[in-house]
């Protein structure tokens, strides 16, 4: 089985910084035609035939842990596609591992009741990025089908995810036109996400992995000559949460840094000081780390 070894970061400073924001990165239909259909067809096999991967669950979907690391094909365009991969290595680093399970959310629809927002099982809220959670529709999965939201953001929020609030603002829905057939979402683990309500008939797939990091953070991605992190860009003008915004803008400089491999420096000053988009008229950023040598100014809270 292939390793991780040579695959090679494609992301650059300014998507890195993006995901930070955001907390996830969308590949549309970079999975082929004709893998797809054959994950197709090799999870109905394995459904009709090998019970013993069946893992009932309580929303009334069927998850199915495919033994899908041992097939090459698999392995080759899907688990490393080079697009997937690449993003994973610029974010994860070097070595990273493939995943360990495999999963098939199979849904038989309609289920006109969605599935509540969630986080995923054993999350960690920390400023720091040592695994990704990834999405894998092999066929179209439109509105009436029940696609996938997320909430770009949510990884920075503290509180757990409300399993009864309904639509959110700044939603974004794991379907076409954005994501037909054979895309992939990497996202945060931390990201709220949750199953939309269906009307159509027949069965909904979404293939769940997850991939991990197994070396220190790095700065070692595509470096944009012009990117200077004391200019940055750290706000997220289309946040969907109800924290003020230098708490997101705070957030994502937070996790870029450590992702830099700079998490020992990243301090906040507070006010209208970095990273927050406030400037004077001198068009000067303060408040940058290092700026000041005030040991007590740039302590970080330590009795918060």
């Amino acid at each position: 089985m292939r390793t991780t070894d040579d695959i090679r970061a494609t992301l650059t400073d300014s998507q890195i910084l993006d995901f930070c924001k955001k907390g996830y990165i969308l590949f549309p239909a970079i999975v082929p035609n004709e893998i797809n259909r054959r994950v197709i067809q090799y999870t109905n096999e394995i459904a009709e035939t090998r019970p013993e991967y069946r893992a009932p669950r309580r929303s009334g979907e069927i998850e199915f842990h495919l033994p899908l690391l041992h097939e090459d094909w698999f392995v080759e365009h899907v688990l490393l596609n080079a697009e997937a991969a690449g993003a994973v290595r610029s974010l994860l680093g070097s070595g990273f591992t493939l995943p360990n399970i495999i999963s098939d959310h199979r849904a038989e629809i309609p289920m006109p009741k969605p599935g509540g927002w969630h986080r995923d099982g054993n999350y960690v809220l920390e400023k720091k990025l040592n695994y990704l959670e990834v999405f894998y529709h092999p066929e179209d999965v439109p509105m009436e089908n029940g696609p996938t939201a997320i909430l770009p953001g949510s990884h920075h929020l503290a509180s757990a995810p409300v399993g009864h609030y309904g639509n959110l603002k700044g939603t974004v829905y794991f379907a076409p036109p954005d994501a037909p057939a054979g895309s992939i979402l990497i996202m945060s683990y931390n990201l709220w996400h949750r199953r939309t309500p269906s009307t159509a008939k027949g069965l909904r797939h979404l293939f769940r992995f997850n991939y991990w990091r197994t070396t220190p953070p790095v700065r070692d991605w595509v470096i944009e000559p012009d990117f200077d992190l004391r200019t940055a860009d750290y706000e997220f003008f289309d946040r969907p949460t109800t924290r003020p915004p230098t708490r997101d803008c705070n957030d994502a400089a937070e996790l870029f840094f450590w992702l830099c491999g700079k998490g020992g420096e990243f301090a906040v000053m507070g006010g209208q000081c970095w990273p927050s988009p406030h400037k004077g008229l001198d068009g000067v950023v303060r408040g940058f780390p290092g700026d000041i040598t005030d040991e007590r100014v740039w302590s970080k809270q330590e009795t918060a």
